[in-house]
């Protein structure tokens, strides 16, 4: 009745996304399968994680969660849900209607990457396009880079060449001048308007180049904004992400105990703490 599985709902994916966002565990295959092939493809795409539970009964409430948080996010163009592959059991957050219901509402175009492509899941018929696995999701959401920039050398020879080959009528047309003879005073006119045709040849070419030096200026100050929001980037200058024995995320020394023990993830790698002191308060 919702229209969940309305083909005509389905949106198509942007061609070159700003960003993408990526709701997976952040401790799973999932994530660094498409981190991989993303930078593989286009270096330098920014890639946006919300850390999700994939499994267990708070995770159906935690992908939704991250599904509509990343939907919002203004330099975000496509958004994956990703998960590796599992039991029917373990994959059965997927199924989850709350799940559904986020996919459905995410203003931007969602891929449905969970487990391998036998698996299939509510998730996969809700969202606009399906991967069989998370890495043929990153390669759905990018194109090859090196590929494009080959594709805009090809146009920007071809481009020079046309101009070029105008120009070139220009100067034969004026040459006909100069020798015609059918001017009154013919060479001053005439050496005014090569002049100017030399200096519209300089203005087209610097106007172009400048065109070019511009974008790529821009797309590098686009690229660095976004990359130092990227939490795996946050992780990379020292801060962790601390979780309880049940994967939640522990934000407040009031949610764990004496004795308790916590897992750490670091930018690369994970500890397992005891809490054997902790003070409820912010530091001055």
């Amino acid at each position: 009745e919702k229209g969940y599985f309305a083909n005509e709902r389905k949106r198509v994916l942007p061609a070159i996304p700003k960003g993408i966002g990526v709701v997976s565990s952040p401790s799973g295959a999932a994530i660094k399968d498409i981190q991989n092939v993303v930078q593989r493809r286009y270096p330098g795409m920014p890639i946006f994680l919300y850390p999700a539970l994939v499994q267990g009964e708070k995770a159906a409430k935690t992908v939704a969660e991250g599904i509509s948080i990343l939907g919002l996010r203004d330099e975000l163009e496509v958004v994956i849900v990703a998960r590796g592959g599992g039991s029917r059991e373990d994959l059965g957050v997927f199924n989850e209607e709350i799940v559904a219901d986020a996919i459905f509402a995410c203003p931007k175009p969602v891929i449905s990457a969970v487990g391998h492509e036998i698996d299939y899941s509510i998730a996969d018929m809700v969202a606009d396009v399906r991967a069989a696995t998370p890495t043929a999701a990153g390669e759905l959401a990018v194109p090859v880079k090196a590929e494009l920039l080959k594709t805009l050398e090809k146009y920007s020879e071809k481009l020079y060449h046309i101009l070029k080959s105008r120009l070139e009528r220009e100067r034969m047309r004026v040459g006909y001048l100069l020798e015609s003879g059918v001017m009154k005073n013919p060479q001053r006119w005439l050496h005014g308007y090569q002049e100017r045709l030399v200096k519209q040849e300089v203005q087209i070419f610097e106007l172009f180049d400048s065109f070019r030096q511009k974008k790529n200026h821009e797309l590098q100050f686009i690229t660095g904004k976004l990359q130092a929001l990227s939490p795996l980037d946050t992780l990379s200058r020292g801060y962790s992400i601390c979780k309880n024995h049940t994967g939640g995320i522990v934000s407040d020394a009031g949610q764990v105990d004496v004795n308790e023990t916590l897992s750490i993830q670091l930018n690369r790698g994970f500890l397992e703490c005891v809490v054997t002191k902790k003070e409820d308060r912010y530091n001055d």
